[in-house]
Formats: structure tokens, sequence, C-alpha cells
């Protein structure tokens, strides 16, 4: 009989699968994510635990609790975070004079980023953009945490494990700066990049350029042959 962890395990590979065919793309980012089994987290979480690699981390018990097309929007929804470059920024980049990062307006910031780019079904309580009305479509993670910020109550929650972001080092606590956090991201774009024929989707595209926070320098290898596309 097959472990809870294995089975798991396989749920993962089919839900990658029937992603990638839907985004060839984020499915190109999702296959170079490593994915480890951490029976103590609660969902799901990417950050980077060792240098040069983006880790994917999930809890089996998540993982067997939802169904297969909610399995698939979370995984569009932890590529997103990838892509987005939520995972290096660096608390520092959002403090206020007096250094201090309003942490909850953090995460429902970046939340409600990247599900505007789910279309797939998402777990019930997922935060979504229709939760708050005080933002505008299209706005970048951070402008919506400038408008969220001092508003956003104690207790919540976002679909995934974000503890890892929330530390001037990206690899919590392992001693990996967010620098080596950034460039194992960007790399990991450019070979996705690779692997789909050089060019991704142009709403990616755009959302790299205008809706993350991913450094100039690294938008501009990744979109700079990429066109429109249906994809």
């Amino acid at each position: 009989m097959l472990t809870d962890e294995a089975r798991a395990a396989g749920r993962l590979k089919l839900a990658t699968e029937r992603l990638a065919g839907k985004y060839p793309f984020h499915g190109a980012v999702l296959r170079q994510l490593a994915p480890t089994a951490v029976p103590v987290l609660e969902t799901m979480g990417v950050s980077v635990k060792s240098a040069g690699a983006v880790n994917l981390f999930y809890s089996p018990e998540f993982v067997l609790s939802i169904t297969l097309p909610e399995l698939v929007g979370v995984l569009l929804h932890e590529v997103c975070h990838v892509v987005l470059g939520h995972i290096y920024t660096p608390p520092s980049d959002y403090a206020d004079a007096s250094g201090k990062v309003d942490e909850q307006a953090r995460v429902v910031a970046e939340e409600v980023t990247v599900n505007e780019f789910v279309s797939e079904p998402l777990p019930g309580g997922a935060t979504l953009l229709a939760d708050y009305p005080q933002l505008s479509p299209k706005q970048s993670t951070r402008d919506r945490y400038r408008i969220l910020k001092g508003t956003v109550p104690k207790d919540t929650c976002a679909l995934d494990d974000h503890s890892g972001w929330l530390s001037e080092d990206g690899g919590e606590g392992s001693g990996i700066s967010q620098a080596d956090v950034a460039d194992a991201v960007e790399d990991l774009l450019l070979l996705a990049a690779g692997e789909v024929g050089g060019e991704i989707p142009h709403s990616i595209a755009e959302a790299i350029r205008s809706h993350g926070i991913t450094p100039g320098s690294t938008s501009q290898k990744i979109t700079k042959s990429s066109a429109p596309s249906t994809v």
C-alpha cells in the first residue's frame, strides 16, 4: 500500500502535467522546482534552501486534501510567486523610515497579485482582489502594500507559506543572501524560457515588467525576445 507521502508525490506529478498542458511556460518553471515533502508544513511554499536550487515545499496531507483542479491552481500560484520575484524581495524594500514592515500587508499584497494571474480553481480562503475593493486591477505588489499597510488584521492567513521571505536572509536561515536567491530564480526563468522556444506568454512578460518586483535587468533578459502569445 502506498504511503500518503508517495500518493501526494504522484498527485503532484499528475497536477504538474495538467498545468504544463495548459500553461507551457509555467510548466517549464514548475518542472525545475525541487519538490520536497515537509509534513509539518500546513500547505505549500517556495523558497531557496541551497545555492542555485528553488524548492517547492509541500504538506502531503494538504496535497491529498484538495481537488486535483485546486492543486493545479495552487501550483500555478506558487509559480507566479517565483516569476514575480516575491521570494527574494528583502523586507527592507517595504520598510518605512523607522525600518518597520507590515508583514500582513505584504503577504496580502503578494497573494492578491499572484492570484490575479490564476484562472484555475483555488481552495477556499484564497486571498483575491475582490476581497479588497480599495485595490485596483493590475497594480504592482508594492503599490498594493502601500495601500494595505496598517489595515490588514493580524489573523489574516495566506494560501501558502511565506515565512522564508520575511527576513533579509532569503534562504530561511541558511546563510544564502537575497542576491543568491535572485540569481537562482533568474537562471530558472531563463532555462524555462529556453525550454518553450525562447518566448514566454505576453501577459507574463508584462507582469514581470510591471506587476511584480523583479529587477529590470532580470526582466529584460527574460522578456527581450518575447512576443505576444496566446499560450
